[in-house]
C-alpha cells in the first residue's frame, strides 16, 4: 500500500504493487537489452533499456549481481516520463521467488521515478 500524498510504500505486503512483462535479447549473466510493458501501482508504462551483469558467481557460487535500467514512456496521465533502475540478482532458479542457493531476494529490487507535465 502507499501513502497517497507522496507515493512512500507503508505496506508491500498488502497487494501487488503492479506486473512488469520483460524481454531480454541475451541470456543472465551478460549485457543485454530489456523492453518492458507492465501497470505499476495503477500507471501503465512501456519500457526500453539495458542489463549489465556487475559480477558474476558473487558473493558465492550461482549468484550473479546485475543492474538494469528502462527508460518509460507511454504512461497513464499525468505522469510523461520516467525511469527505472534495479539491483537484481540471477541465479541457478532464474524463475520464481526462491533463489538457488537459497536466501537471496530474487530476482529485482526497484525504484521508479516519474515526472509530471509542468
Amino acid at each position: 500500500m502507499t501513502r497517497a500524498p507522496d507515493g512512500k510504500v507503508v505496506d508491500a505486503r498488502l497487494h501487488d504493487a503492479g506486473t512488469l512483462h520483460a524481454c531480454f535479447d541475451g541470456a543472465p549473466g551478460v549485457d543485454a537489452n530489456f523492453y518492458a510493458e507492465g501497470v505499476i501501482a495503477g500507471v501503465s508504462a512501456t519500457g526500453k533499456g539495458k542489463c549489465t551483469t556487475i559480477v558474476a558467481d558473487f558473493p558465492e557460487p550461482g549468484i550473479t549481481s546485475v543492474r538494469c535500467f528502462l527508460v518509460l514512456s507511454n504512461l497513464t496521465a499525468p505522469y510523461v516520463a520516467g525511469v527505472l533502475t534495479t539491483n537484481s540478482v540471477t541465479s541457478r532458479q532464474p524463475i520464481g521467488d526462491r533463489s538457488d542457493p537459497l536466501g537471496y531476494i530474487q530476482p529485482s529490487i526497484a525504484t521508479i521515478r516519474l515526472w509530471r507535465k509542468r
